[in-house]
């Protein structure tokens, strides 16, 4: 599903953290998060996107949230796919590769937030049954993204015809 600054607009479900809800026999689901996105300055800048409050700044880097009123997804989405991204070299062109077995369980395991927290409750084999679940549900990509904001944002838009065929 494409982002709300996607040529050609889209709805956003989440942000940075997104929950994936699995229920035994049934198509794993994207639960909505809150309607705003947070990006940082440069972000803005490329998109031409006006910012909203600050919310962090350091040294030369600067978050803002950005309202989504309009462009946002209020209810849970089915997961059609995951995709991990890299950054690749500059002048590298958009690729991608398919993940299985091992490698996927790993990547989808990197990406548990807060993953030393689940560690320290005790909840490894619940954590470990779940992403083997989720791992065993979906097909994953890596996708090694172009050098630059802009470039990436035209790359992906000729990807996205692609990737509604994948839809539930």
């Amino acid at each position: 599903m494409p982002p709300p600054w996607w040529p050609g607009g889209g709805e956003l479900v989440a942000d940075d953290v997104t929950v994936i809800e699995l229920r035994p026999g049934c198509v794993p689901v994207v639960l909505p998060g809150p309607p705003r996105q947070k990006l940082w300055r440069d972000t803005l800048d490329a998109l031409a996107i006006a910012p909203g409050r600050r919310l962090r700044s350091t040294v030369d880097l600067e978050k803002f949230e950005c309202p989504l009123s309009g462009h946002y997804r209020s209810t849970p989405v089915p997961l059609a796919s995951i995709r991990h991204l890299t950054q690749g070299a500059l002048g590298e062109v958009l690729s991608e590769t398919g993940l299985k077995g091992r490698q996927a369980f790993m990547a989808v395991d990197q990406q548990i937030y807060r993953r030393h927290a689940v560690t320290l409750i005790g909840n490894d084999r619940e954590i470990f049954a779940k992403t083997a679940g989720l791992v065993g549900s979906v097909p994953q990509y890596r996708m090694r993204m172009p050098h630059g904001l802009t470039d990436l944002i035209q790359r992906l838009a000729d990807w996205s015809d692609r990737w509604r065929e994948e839809e539930p």
